[in-house]
């Protein structure tokens, strides 16, 4: 999960000038576009992040950086793998000609979009190479995790135990957007894929109650488990929701995505499993 970090960058940016620079308002006004990003029906969506992109690119690169992490955080969400490239390659560009001190999140943000977003970029920077490392490291550790967990009619789910079949694990809540988007695109995998052994287990620590009542409203048939001490979100290493794991028939963690993939990306995901 990339977090937004332009504030911080826009503190330092603006040691020495006021709050009146023209081109820092520029920077504010883009951002604020960016955050509208979210709500934004899919097929909209592209167009505006080219636009924003092109935007991002002229700005100073004190200020590039900055909010190319944050378009990095806004638009991931539903992204083709074209859109996702351009998004890296406006964050590299950025990063190398910012200097150091601006650069906050932006090898980190980039790691992540190469790691879990399948973008190509060539980088030797430290904070790149040490985040690559990181997330190396916390991806085993979920390949290592394990759960049993009782779904919301109290029907017990054991990982191990489904050995044989395909695994998406889902980790959402009701109160998440993305999250809200994303629970029809995996229903519709579920009622396409399941009779070829897909599962799909979607985790809330949210109140059954709270979950239930979602749900009579925007029904799913894949089993929604319960999550309330947190338990299963720290042993996964969960940084934020949505998050979706997927394993394949042994058990091998194939496939990730933070934030909702697209329903390309989740039809690519599934693919790495052998599911088609």
């Amino acid at each position: 999960m990339i977090a937004r970090s332009l504030l911080a960058l826009l503190a330092i940016a603006a040691i020495g000038g006021t709050a009146e620079d023209p081109e820092l308002t520029a920077a504010k006004a883009l951002d604020r576009d960016m955050r509208a990003l979210k709500p934004m029906p899919d097929d909209a969506r592209a167009r505006v992040i080219r636009d924003l992109l092109a935007r991002i690119r002229l700005q100073p690169p004190r200020y590039a950086v900055g909010l190319a992490v944050n378009l990095a955080s806004d638009g991931a969400e539903a992204a083709s793998p074209a859109t996702i490239q351009m998004i890296a390659d406006t964050l590299a560009a950025a990063a190398s000609a910012a200097p150091e001190r601006f650069h906050g999140d932006a090898y980190p943000a980039l790691a992540r979009l190469v790691r879990y977003n399948g973008a190509r970029v060539n980088s030797k920077h430290p904070k790149f190479t040490a985040t690559m490392r990181k997330l190396a490291e916390e991806d085993a550790r979920r390949q290592a995790a394990r759960f049993t967990l009782r779904d919301l009619d109290g029907k017990q789910w054991s990982l191990d135990e489904l050995r044989g079949r395909v695994v998406l694990v889902n980790f959402w809540a009701t109160w998440c957007p993305p999250c809200q988007r994303e629970l029809p695109d995996l229903e519709a995998a579920w009622r396409e894929f399941r009779a070829k052994g897909l599962v799909i287990l979607a985790i809330s620590d949210e109140d059954p109650e709270l979950v239930r009542g979602y749900l009579a409203s925007h029904p799913v048939t894949f089993p929604i488990l319960l999550d309330p001490s947190k338990n299963v979100q720290e042993e996964f290493v969960v940084p934020g929701i949505p998050m979706t794991l997927l394993y394949d028939k042994r058990g091998k963690l194939v496939a990730q995505a933070f934030d909702r993939p697209s329903p390309e990306g989740l039809r690519h995901m599934l693919r790495k499993a052998g599911v088609r």
